[in-house]
C-alpha cells in the first residue's frame, strides 16, 4: 500500500478549542487555496475533472503549516514552514502518489490502495492523460541542415526529420552541419512529431575508415590474409580438431 505516514483528513476548525486566542488567531489565518493545473515529472499536464481546494492552515501546537483536499484524502498531506510551503509540497506528494499508483498493476494493490486510485480517478482524468502524455525516448542523430527556424536532421536508423530550433536547448542552434549528437527527445504519442528536445550532447563524428586502416584493424583482430588463404587451402586438416563444428547428437 502507498500512503503518506499522516493521520487522518481533519477538519482545521476542530483544532481551535474556543479559548485560546493563540489558536483562533491561527485559524483566522486558515485559507481555502483552488489547484488549477498539476503536472507530472516531464511537464506534462494531468487533466483535471475538477478544481482541487486545498484547507491550508497552522498547525495549534507550532508554527508549521499542513495542506489537505478532501476530495484526494489523507494519501496526501503538504506540510511546511508556511501556507506557500505547504501548498508546494502538497503538489509535490500528489503528482508522487499519482505517479505510483499509474505503475502499479490492479492485482497489486490492497483494497485501500484501490480506495485511493478511485479517489484518484475522481479529480484527474487518467484515460485523456495517458492517451496525452508524451512518449520520451533517447535518440542519436546528425544535423544536416540548419535554417533560421528549422533544421534538418538524419536519425541513427537513417530516416531524415525537420525539426522546430524552438523545442531544442540552446546549445543545438550553435551546431554546424555534420555534427553528430544525443539527446533526450519527447515526441507527440499521436503525429510522434518532436515536441521537446533536451539534455543535448555530442558525439564524436564519425569518419568512414580507409582500405588500409579496415586491412590494418582485420589483420590484427584475425591475422595476415596470406596466412588465412594457406589455412582455407590445407582444408581441414589444417585446423585443429577442437575448432571443429560438430552435430549435436540425438540421444
Amino acid at each position: 500500500m502507498i500512503l503518506s505516514s499522516v493521520d487522518s483528513v481533519a477538519d482545521p476548525r476542530l483544532r481551535w478549542d474556543g479559548e485560546s486566542p493563540a489558536s483562533a488567531d491561527k485559524w483566522a489565518r486558515a485559507t481555502t487555496r483552488p489547484i488549477f493545473v498539476v503536472k507530472d515529472e516531464n511537464g506534462h499536464r494531468f487533466s483535471l475533472k475538477k478544481e482541487l481546494f486545498l484547507n491550508v492552515y497552522p498547525l495549534p501546537q507550532n508554527d508549521r503549516w499542513r495542506a489537505e483536499c478532501e476530495a484526494v484524502g489523507a494519501s496526501v498531506v503538504g506540510r511546511g514552514n508556511t501556507g506557500d510551503e505547504a501548498t508546494l509540497d502538497w503538489i509535490k506528494r500528489f503528482r508522487s502518489v499519482v505517479q505510483s499508483y499509474l505503475e502499479m498493476r490492479p492485482f497489486e494493490m490492497t483494497i485501500e490502495d484501490k480506495e485511493i486510485w478511485t479517489r484518484i480517478g475522481s479529480v484527474i482524468d487518467i484515460g485523456k492523460y495517458l492517451s496525452t502524455k508524451p512518449i520520451v525516448l533517447k535518440q542519436a542523430g546528425k544535423l544536416v541542415r540548419m535554417r533560421t527556424i528549422d533544421a534538418i536532421v538524419e536519425w541513427e536508423d537513417g530516416t531524415r526529420e525537420k525539426v522546430k530550433l524552438m523545442a531544442f536547448d540552446e546549445l543545438f542552434a550553435r551546431f554546424r552541419p555534420g555534427q553528430s549528437f544525443e539527446v533526450l527527445v519527447s515526441r507527440d504519442p499521436v503525429s510522434f512529431r518532436v515536441t521537446r528536445a533536451e539534455a543535448i550532447r555530442k558525439l564524436p563524428t564519425y569518419i568512414p575508415a580507409t582500405t588500409s586502416e579496415r586491412d590494418e584493424l582485420w589483420e590484427s583482430v584475425v591475422g595476415k590474409k596470406g596466412v588465412l588463404d594457406t589455412a582455407s587451402k590445407a582444408g581441414l586438416d589444417g585446423i585443429d580438431e577442437k575448432y571443429w563444428l560438430k552435430p549435436i547428437e540425438k540421444s
